[in-house]
């Protein structure tokens, strides 16, 4: 059985104009210094890491006000907050879609998934916490962790024969965490 994903193409939509509306108000504030500074982490980032888009890292960084004065240790906390932030709305989104009564193969899937996601929670919480106390190798290992968990998700539809409604969020998942990664792995 077919799905469509138009609740997760709403959800992207409506993520990239939130996304905008912050950019440009931020910027009329005047409350994004020195962006060159995550733009130059996010260049390395991309090249570093083909995971890694480019634009989707400068906006990622653009949604938090305090990225402008973040160092490369900083921008992997505030890379990994958000990836937090991330896979909590995902449960949402998740019980929503679990809400319509889905086939029991889809069904299956996604409480697969919820329990995943909310497993991550744990361990992007571990995660930011090494980050700060500089136990970077791991912080690294609990951020494969979680993007591995993102993968699994997305596996487990196709093993199953199903298509994803959460496609979209699950590469979202695994490009935040891998933002963090790649980023906390230019740290001092």
């Amino acid at each position: 059985m077919k799905h469509s994903s138009s609740s997760t193409t709403i959800s992207t939509i409506l993520l990239s104009l939130l996304l905008l509306f912050f950019t440009i108000h931020l910027t009329r504030a005047g409350a994004i210094p020195n962006i060159q500074g995550y733009q130059a982490t996010c260049k390395s980032a991309a090249v570093a890491n083909p995971v890694i888009n480019y634009d989707f890292c400068v906006l990622t960084f653009q949604s938090d006000p305090k990225s402008g004065d973040a160092d490369t240790r900083g921008l992997a906390r505030i890379a990994a907050l958000i990836s937090f932030n991330h896979y909590n709305d995902v449960t949402f989104n998740i019980q929503d879609l679990l809400g319509k009564s889905p086939d029991p193969a889809t069904k299956f899937c996604l409480e697969q998934c919820m329990s995943l996601y909310k497993s991550m929670l744990d361990t992007l919480a571990e995660a930011m916490d090494a980050i700060n106390l500089k136990h970077d190798e791991t912080a690294k290992g609990l951020l494969k962790t979680a993007t591995e968990a993102a993968k699994k998700c997305e596996a487990g539809f196709g093993k199953a024969g199903e298509a994803s409604p959460l496609t979209q969020v699950n590469h979202d998942s695994v490009e935040l965490s891998s933002m963090a990664l790649t980023i906390l792995g230019f740290a001092n």
